[in-house]
């Protein structure tokens, strides 16, 4: 993680400074791809204010199953992005209670995202060695809050997105009319008692989604909060410091789930999801289905139709 975002972090967390840039994880800079192998591509957008830089969990896990994945920090957006030269570049002030105004930067949102993959899939210097798959319906996203927002406008606005995921993030539609019904497999993953019932657009999305019945999920999982779906919770499990110190920090936003239990979870299904909807690989999806309720009892489905 550069100095700029993981000194931010250590302030976020409330830890010693240098602690996270200290963490030495098990991903490797310029490792060599097979290259005999097309791989389809995966997209993530973080949430409102936050780098992608902790979400690495997810991103390594989905790497890890072959997926080529590109995480996007949005430029005065997140709190801090440090570009190669080391500029860095920092939130621009926002009044979130102006008129449209969170619409608007999910709007600008999917401006960077179609940029990001129309580079990808146009220039191929920029995947040399690495044949990815981007064409239309073949890629996959994902993202967290104003992230989830921002994939799901982006399977409405973009036909190479054939598959998304909203963790617990509330819907800001940028698009209205008739073309502006979801036809994308969709699911979404939320904190416990965000559901239909307390975040209307959920119901919203789901009742006007024109995709089949069994590619409209949803789940909310017990014990999670707002930033469970972040890096945070298995970040203090690794470094041993107590769940009081990011309650304080941030707002009790954290949750009670284990940090290493809630990044099972996600990964379970966020690679069973993207195996099913663009390898075509249902084990996965058939197992959780079947034994889900087992496995991982703190995963509660909804109906889609009242998403409550």
């Amino acid at each position: 993680m550069p100095t700029a975002m993981a000194g931010l972090v250590d302030q976020s967390l409330g830890v010693p400074s240098g602690t996270i840039e200290s963490i030495v994880t098990d991903t490797c800079l310029g490792a060599p791809a097979n290259s005999s192998i097309q791989r389809n591509l995966i997209v993530m957008s973080p949430g409102f204010g936050v780098s992608r830089l902790v979400y690495k969990t997810l991103t390594t896990s989905l790497a890890a199953s072959g997926y080529v994945v590109i995480g996007i920090d949005h430029s005065y957006d997140a709190n801090v992005v440090e570009y190669p030269s080391g500029r860095l570049v920092f939130a621009a002030p926002v009044n979130q209670s102006a008129p449209n105004a969170i619409s608007s930067i999910v709007e600008v949102r999917t401006k960077d995202v179609q940029f990001v993959l129309d580079q990808v899939c146009g220039d191929k210097d920029l995947t040399r060695g690495i044949p990815v798959n981007c064409g239309v319906r073949k890629v996959g996203m994902f993202g967290r809050s104003l992230g989830g927002a921002t994939t799901a406008d982006m399977t409405i606005i973009d036909q190479r997105i054939a598959a998304g995921v909203n963790l617990d993030g509330t819907f800001f539609p940028i698009q209205n009319g008739p073309d502006a019904s979801p036809h994308t497999p969709f699911l979404v993953f939320a904190a416990e008692g965000h559901n239909g019932t307390t975040d209307p657009t959920f119901t919203d999305w789901f009742q006007t989604s024109a995709a089949r019945l069994a590619e409209r999920l949803m789940a909310t999982v017990e014990g999670a909060k707002h930033l469970t779906f972040t890096d945070y919770p298995v970040l203090l499990n690794s470094l041993g410091f107590p769940k009081s110190i990011l309650l304080a920090a941030e707002g009790a936003e954290l949750g009670t789930i284990d940090g290493s239990r809630i990044s099972e979870i996600l990964q379970a299904y966020l690679n069973a999801w993207f195996d099913l909807v663009l390898k075509g690989e249902a084990a996965s999806a058939e197992k959780l289905l079947e034994h889900g309720g087992e496995m991982y009892p703190e995963v509660d489905p909804a109906q889609v139709q009242g998403t409550a």
